[in-house]
């Protein structure tokens, strides 16, 4: 993935980012957006762990995430 696909991702996915409302159909990032982004909307550190453990290939977890293999065009 490109540096530029990789910035519009991170961008997409932080909440303080206009990108991350224009993705949910919002023109810009609202006033109130503090407001609007619900605390269970935020990972445990549990789910950061859990994540962390996926992507770790010595770790079991990561036997178990499924991998999806692109396909042939």
């Amino acid at each position: 993935m490109s540096k530029n696909n990789n910035d519009n991702h991170a961008n997409q996915c932080n909440p303080n980012n206009d990108a991350y409302w224009q993705s949910r159909e919002d023109d810009f990032r609202p006033e109130d957006w503090e407001d609007r982004i619900d605390d269970d909307y935020r990972p445990t550190n549990s789910d950061l762990n859990n994540h962390s453990n996926q992507l770790n290939p010595s770790h079991p977890e990561y036997k178990k995430r499924s991998i999806v293999v692109p396909s042939k065009i």
